[in-house]
């Protein structure tokens, strides 16, 4: 079967009859990444645990996940591995005690601490961080705050991870960090931190504000992104260009944060961006 949508489609309708060898059967078409995603999507836990995915959650939370014969053959074939990239915090502790690794690559290549990471969630991260899934790459300590392990990793003669950067805005991969005067270290270490609110690395951090390192969305977006009004003082101070202009919808900080202040008007983090990127 090569069709990712009818593999997925195969799949669910197992989950839905609660037959989990009928899941491990399609392990090896399973191993698509479409497939998997489209399978995981929250439609098949959902159908497990039923309700919302906040009910589900709560059946999480109280372990009734770690003796589902059906989740258990989910787990088996890898597709909750690509869940845990982009799970919901409240999902994650309780996927790991069921066995999904929370170290996984199968989602896009990278960790579900680098997927947060690159999705500006500074919950996310408190939530996934205490298992130890960081990566060797100085971004990912830049990411999640910590300013000695950052220190370490930028004295490291080499790094196995390819620009992630690159990776998570849907470009060909570089290669691996070549050494420690690879300004790629610093600089995405650098958007790592602007992305996550982390104003003291970015303190620490002697970098181009406006480093085009990860891509056209630079350091100012990432902090709109992370609504981070220290963030935004941060990068003014160190000379961010407030008009730098991202090609995808060929706007300004100050046009991202504008429109996060329309979709919620009550999101005070949000204004508070916009006063500093307007002023």
């Amino acid at each position: 079967m090569n069709d990712p949508g009818q593999t997925a489609a195969v799949a669910l309708r197992a989950v839905r009859e609660r037959n989990p060898d009928a899941i491990r059967a399609l392990k090896d078409d399973l191993t698509q990444e479409a497939a998997w995603w489209t399978m995981v999507d929250g439609v098949s836990l959902q159908t497990v645990l039923g309700g919302t995915i906040e009910e589900s959650a709560e059946e999480l939370m109280r372990g009734m996940l770690k003796e589902d014969p059906v989740v258990a053959a989910l787990i088996e074939v890898g597709a909750l591995q690509v869940f845990l990239g982009v799970v919901r915090p409240p999902w994650f502790p309780p996927l790991v005690r069921a066995g999904a690794d929370p170290a996984s690559t199968a989602w896009l290549g990278v960790t579900p601490i680098e997927n947060r990471i690159l999705s500006s969630d500074v919950h996310g991260i408190q939530v996934v961080a205490p298992f130890g899934v960081v990566g060797p790459a100085p971004w990912v300590a830049a990411g999640v705050g910590d300013l000695e392990e950052l220190r370490r990793r930028l004295l490291a003669k080499t790094g196995d991870r390819a620009d992630f950067w690159k990776v998570g805005l849907g470009v060909e991969a570089l290669p691996a960090y070549a050494g420690p005067a690879d300004p790629a270290w610093l600089e995405d270490a650098f958007l790592a931190a602007a992305a996550c609110g982390r104003t003291e690395v970015l303190e620490a951090l002697e970098c181009d504000p406006d480093t085009p390192t990860g891509g056209p969305i630079r350091a100012l977006h990432r902090a709109v992104m992370a609504r981070s009004p220290g963030t935004i003082s941060v990068l003014l101070a160190k000379g961010a260009d407030r008009d730098a202009v991202e090609p995808n919808w060929n706007s300004t900080p100050a046009g991202w944060a504008r429109h996060a202040v329309e979709l919620d008007p009550g999101d005070l983090l949000a204004h508070r961006c916009l006063e500093l990127l307007t002023a």
